[in-house]
């Protein structure tokens, strides 16, 4: 058989770029087996392609596959370019410890806010000719130290046990999917549930909504 009538493919994961050749009436199955192969990678992923009118398209089943390689077949060389964008699963523990260290940053944040502007040093009043340096600094002390446990009392308040919302349905594919940009958690959510949990379909939803 000639190669002259098959398709040239470019697939980039990240960095890494590889190229490989399939019939135009070719599988997607096929192809998702080739990708899973030479970057050692699972089934969790989405792949788009640029198509010759600039805008990105997401391929996630047989139908949009076939228009992506008829675009291919169309342009010269015959060559297209697929991203591959891994879908990061998190795990319960993951998001746990995630959000535990971004309550430590929050008190961090609150020791510092309270250093900067809590514990200032408070105006002189004109001092009384009977009070000795001595007192002053023994008054200059007491406020400072009333301002340490202000601030100490505020950093105990904050110290809450962060525990992750295992009870939302579709939990780890909406963190997923979060992790990827989209910073509506409802929309997402509906589309879950409207998708049965498909992530694929969800992403090319959001996509399509997003432009």
């Amino acid at each position: 058989m000639s190669n002259k009538k098959r398709i040239y493919i470019k697939t980039v994961l990240n960095k890494d770029i590889r190229r490989f050749s399939l019939k135009p009436n070719s599988r997607i199955e096929e192809f998702q087996l080739i990708v899973q192969e030479i970057y050692k990678i699972p089934t969790s992923y989405i792949v788009d392609y640029l198509d010759n009118e600039g805008d990105h398209i997401t391929v996630t089943n047989q139908l949009e596959f076939e228009e992506a390689l008829h675009v291919a077949h169309t342009i010269r060389p015959k060559i297209i370019r697929f991203n591959i964008k891994l879908l990061v699963q998190i795990d319960k523990n993951t998001l746990e410890k995630s959000k535990k260290l971004d309550l430590i940053n929050d008190q961090n944040q609150q020791i510092m806010d309270c250093t900067e502007t809590g514990i200032e040093e408070q105006p002189r009043t004109q001092p009384d000719l009977a009070r000795t340096e001595e007192q002053e600094t023994e008054q200059q002390e007491e406020q400072e130290m009333k301002k340490k446990d202000e601030c100490e009392s505020k950093k105990i308040k904050r110290k809450i046990e962060v525990i992750p919302n295992t009870d939302v349905p579709y939990f780890n594919e909406l963190m997923s999917i979060a992790e990827m940009g989209f910073e509506d958690l409802d929309l997402v959510l509906k589309l879950l549930q409207k998708y049965k949990g498909d992530v694929q379909k969800v992403v090319l939803r959001l996509s399509q909504i997003k432009n």
